[in-house]
């Protein structure tokens, strides 16, 4: 990811706005300086996703983009402009992103992105967003950004219609396993309006500036889709393709650590659950011999896997049978669980039952984390220490608002996870290796091709 550039007097006056949103500040503006970012094609998509990368500060755009300027291009390239007529799209591009924004690098690549350029490109870059029209580049992207595990924004439009995605390599699915065959329907030219092609490329421009500074939650796993014609705006869950041979190989998911959450009612529990919940992969691979109600609680936080535990006590409790609950959940957690999440209220501080709670967690040898949830800022070290002493495991803080401290606990439960086991590999197996062998089958409609790549696949693994 991109080291962190110190901003300068005029940086600040300039991004004042956004250093001023909650979880950004000037830490995020500093990563947005020190990144790179690729941009395949600067058309209709393209032009609003430099633009906006440009105006948000990111330090370095590389932007690949073949032939001159065309009439019909100025409905929707909004960096190209009428005098421009025949001369070469990305150095219009360039000259117009300079204009808006001086301090940073543009290097402009007066050519598509294809097999010879595609692999110098990519390793250049901290973030890809493609903006392709065509099937056999975005592949290209595709290929290249699972092979360096950059993360790939992904945006398309037709007509009145938009998809939107990002890609983490080797954590949620790619643009293969969304297509699997260049779809043959699909053509270069299209309807289109200059404003959805701009929607689209203001929100895929958002999610390169999240996934960059660690904003937000992106589109990990899902796909939005929307339709200008009635505003229809939908997010669904999407499922990496056991078989695809872009992603990473699936880990060995029957035997992911298992993390629970107790405590006593009314400390946050289930919001903390909840949002880790967000987490969750959408599909596994069916070898391992996962149940559908199970894959709801699987985990993915960078490269590791874990399961989430439902201890119960979530939501009213009856204040009668609170120690029946909590021991209940203690016991679940300690018969299943590799690692335990003790939440407390860090506005009201330990009460009795969260002593309870320590005492019955304190002699057990499965590695715990002590959550302080709803944590006041203005909490001293001393009063933290004493909700340190209670367990004596390590502390964490979460806040009321904003993201960023949960994303600080979730770094802590991957530290305590138990380590990954690396999975045996096979020839083949690793990621971006060349088969032994190639073979291509052909023949008209209708004569059993599918059905014959299908049972080769199926035998072959």
């Amino acid at each position: 990811m991109p080291t962190p550039q110190p901003l300068t007097d005029e940086e600040r006056a300039v991004y004042e706005w956004q250093i001023w949103v909650p979880e950004f500040g000037e830490a995020g503006q500093e990563t947005l300086k020190g990144a790179s970012v690729l941009i395949s094609r600067c058309g209709g998509l393209g032009s609003v996703v430099a633009y906006e990368l440009a105006a948000a500060g990111v330090g370095r755009l590389v932007i690949a983009h073949g032939g001159n300027v065309k009439p019909s291009d100025l409905n929707r390239q909004l960096l190209m402009t009428h005098d421009w007529l025949g001369k070469p799209r990305v150095e219009s591009a360039r000259r117009r992103l300079l204009e808006l924004n001086p301090r940073m690098e543009i290097v402009a690549i007066p050519e598509n992105v294809n097999e010879t350029n595609a692999e110098e490109l990519a390793e250049q870059v901290d973030l890809i967003v493609d903006c392709a029209p065509l099937f056999d580049e975005r592949y290209l992207l595709n290929r290249e950004a699972v092979r360096r595990k950059i993360p790939l924004v992904e945006c398309a439009m037709y007509d009145l219609e938009a998809q939107l995605t990002t890609v983490l390599p080797g954590s949620t699915p790619c643009l293969s396993c969304l297509y699997p065959q260049d779809p043959p329907a699909w053509k270069r030219e299209f309807p289109v309006f200059g404003a959805v092609s701009g929607t689209v490329g203001c929100l895929a421009a958002m999610e390169a500036i999240k996934v960059l500074s660690g904003l937000g939650d992106p589109l990990t796993g899902r796909l939005l889709t929307c339709d200008l014609r009635d505003m229809t705006f939908r997010t669904r869950r999407i499922a990496r393709r056991p078989e695809c041979r872009s992603v990473a190989r699936w880990p060995e998911i029957m035997s992911v650590p298992k993390v629970a959450i107790v405590g006593r009612p009314n400390v946050g529990k289930s919001s903390l659950f909840n949002w880790l919940a967000r987490k969750r992969i959408a599909v596994v691979d069916p070898t391992a011999g996962v149940t559908r109600d199970r894959v709801m609680w699987l985990m993915h936080a960078g490269e590791r896997y874990f399961e989430l535990i439902d201890t119960g006590g979530m939501g009213i409790v009856d204040s009668d049978d609170l120690t029946a609950d909590i021991e209940r959940q203690i016991q679940i957690a300690l018969n299943d669980a590799d690692l335990i999440l003790f939440v407390v209220d860090g506005m009201s501080g330990p009460v009795p039952l969260d002593v309870e709670v320590a005492t019955r967690l304190r002699p057990v040898e499965t590695p715990r984390i002590l959550v302080v949830n709803k944590c006041d800022s203005q909490r001293t070290e001393a009063e933290i220490h004493g909700f340190h002493r209670l367990t004596n495991a390590p502390v964490v803080t979460t806040s009321v608002k904003g993201n960023r401290n949960r994303d600080r606990l979730l770094k802590a439960i991957i530290e305590h996870l138990p380590p990954a086991e690396e999975p045996e590999q096979t020839e083949g197996e690793t990621l971006g290796a060349e088969p032994d062998m190639k073979l291509a089958i052909v023949g008209r409609r209708n004569v059993g091709k599918s059905t014959f790549i299908n049972a080769i696949a199926k035998e072959s693994g």
